[in-house]
């Protein structure tokens, strides 16, 4: 019988024991998680701050945008006679490339692009606006109309 007693003593203290260890690593593991959380909570307030101001940046870009186009402003751009360049002794495609900026068709770095691949296409800078697929044949016409040249088009 006390045997018994013994035996039963044993288990119950290894019981004990492991309930104990469970107990400890439940603990620990729950500590764990909630610095995790706490982490993620102020990563997730730092972002939505963000998101907010940067919210508040477009509605401003996008009022700014609605003020300029209402009030027809936008970007103003300067003839040749304003800078004071003599446009006789530019070339034709100086001429085209001037007139294409200046409506906004194409930008600076498109301009540059063509430049690159007129050597390359073996044509002129209309042509290879045209090939680059940075306007199309009426915008073409109309570049060659007011600049008053010369060229053969879609013909």
């Amino acid at each position: 019988m006390i045997m018994y007693l013994l035996i039963f003593v044993v288990v119950l203290l290894l019981f004990g024991f492991f309930f104990r260890a469970i107990s400890l690593a439940k603990v620990a593991k729950l500590q764990e998680l909630e610095a995790k959380k706490k982490d993620i909570v102020s990563k997730y307030e730092f972002i939505r701050g963000q998101k907010r101001d940067l919210e508040a940046e477009v509605a401003r870009k996008e009022q700014q945008l609605a003020t300029l186009h209402n009030s027809g402003e936008g970007i103003k751009t300067l003839s040749a006679q304003e800078l004071n360049i003599d446009s006789s002794v530019d070339s034709p495609d100086e001429k085209i490339n001037r007139y294409l900026i200046q409506k906004g068709t194409i930008n600076l770095e498109q301009s540059e692009k063509v430049r690159q691949k007129m050597e390359t296409l073996h044509m002129d800078f209309l042509g290879t606006c045209l090939t680059l697929g940075y306007i199309d044949l009426d915008t073409a016409k109309a570049a060659l109309k007011a600049n008053n040249l010369k060229h053969k088009l879609g013909q």
